[in-house]
């Protein structure tokens, strides 16, 4: 995305907003729930500052939510892309008629395009927001920001927590710098799943259908509408004016949107690396497979196995140890050469000697010569 102001608010009545099934998923759920929602409230008479990250993998709805709770709270904000530049940044937030000179000739270097140390952009940031109170920042995808933004973030994370009527919320597919309070934007369950669906078509769908998105899906928000306009497109939901009926497609049904998105972000893990090793190794493996399996199949030191894992966690391929959502895994394994997964699948039949029920799941991929199979 490119850096520029996404959105500027002054109220919520104009805030941004999305179609009918997007303002369904504003009604099912709200991130942080109604604690979050108390703190912000509590901007407003000035009590302690806030520092959020919201972190989730793409679609699951992390900038909407927080838009949702922006427009209940009676107070300003702001909310930008986290890459934009930072003489927008300083022309997108109020200026106060009172500030110190020092944070004016820092603004006023900052709109000149100066490049400027993060704790001195910070201090001058944190004054504006202070003097603005109540207000509250939010910076969209951090995780696409560079290392001295995300800098900036965290030293502008510390000041606003020791200020009062101040907050700052960023949002990205991974968790936050350690300055912020790091919560993680759950997917929908069935219910909300189903509503977000009954809404953006005015209807209720055929439960199998609802069975099938939600287990493709897994409670995504954009990969369930994603899925939802593909099925009708395609002729396995269609409406005969009455009702909505459905028909079985193929398992492995995907959205070209949902690919290309999924798709951007396994393409930040470099071929042949340590983090292509391990996701691969997790892509053939079943879920929740032990560290030592894992080491054997990948054919790394447990040491890099860990720091693969966080390596990826960073890139938004992995969540706690797994992959973020379950297309993920199987695009993952589509991007995989027959050798690839071959190779894969005989380190794994090595592992899996002893124990026939996991190790009968390698035997095609294998592809073993007949004697070796009945062996």
């Amino acid at each position: 995305m490119s850096g520029k102001v996404m959105e500027t608010t002054t109220s919520h009545t104009g805030a941004l907003h999305g179609g009918a099934g997007m303002d369904a998923l504003e009604t099912a759920r709200d991130a942080g729930g109604p604690e979050l929602a108390r703190r912000l409230h509590g901007l407003t008479v000035r009590r302690a500052g806030l520092a959020l990250g919201l972190w989730g993998e793409a679609g699951v709805g992390k900038s909407r939510a927080i838009i949702t709770l922006l427009r209940g709270v009676p107070c300003r904000s702001l909310s930008l892309h986290a890459t934009v530049p930072l003489a927008d940044l300083v022309r997108a937030l109020p200026r106060p008629a009172r500030l110190p000179a020092s944070v004016t000739r820092t603004l006023e270097r900052l709109l000149g395009g100066e490049l400027l140390s993060p704790p001195d952009c910070a201090d001058a940031l944190a004054a504006v927001l202070s003097a603005s109170s109540p207000f509250i920042l939010h910076l969209e995808d951090l995780h696409e920001a560079l290392p001295e933004r995300r800098a900036l973030a965290s030293a502008l994370a510390t000041r606003v927590v020791r200020s009062r009527g101040t907050a700052l919320i960023v949002t990205g597919r991974t968790p936050p710098p350690e300055e912020f309070a790091a919560q993680r934007q759950p997917p929908l369950d069935r219910q909300h799943s189903a509503l977000l669906l009954q809404t953006e078509i005015g209807a209720e769908l055929p439960q199998d259908a609802l069975d099938w998105i939600f287990g493709r899906a897994s409670g995504n928000p954009l990969f369930t509408l994603e899925y939802f306009r593909l099925l009708a497109r395609q002729g396995y939901l269609w409406n005969d004016a009455r009702h909505w009926h459905w028909r079985p497609p193929p398992p492995d049904l995907l959205p070209v949107t949902a690919l290309a998105l999924i798709e951007r972000v396994l393409a930040e893990v470099p071929t042949g690396s340590e983090l292509w090793q391990v996701s691969s190794a997790v892509a053939v493996l079943p879920y929740g497979t032990d560290l030592q399996t894992l080491v054997e199949v990948a054919g790394v030191p447990p040491d890099a196995v860990k720091a693969a894992q966080a390596g990826l966690e960073r890139l938004g391929v992995f969540a706690r140890g797994e992959f973020a959502h379950p297309l993920y895994r199987e695009v993952c394994l589509r991007q995989l050469t027959g050798s690839q997964r071959q190779a894969l699948a005989r380190q794994a039949l090595v592992v899996f000697g002893s124990d026939p029920a996991h190790a009968c799941a390698f035997v095609i991929d294998a592809r073993l010569e007949p004697a070796l199979t009945l062996a």
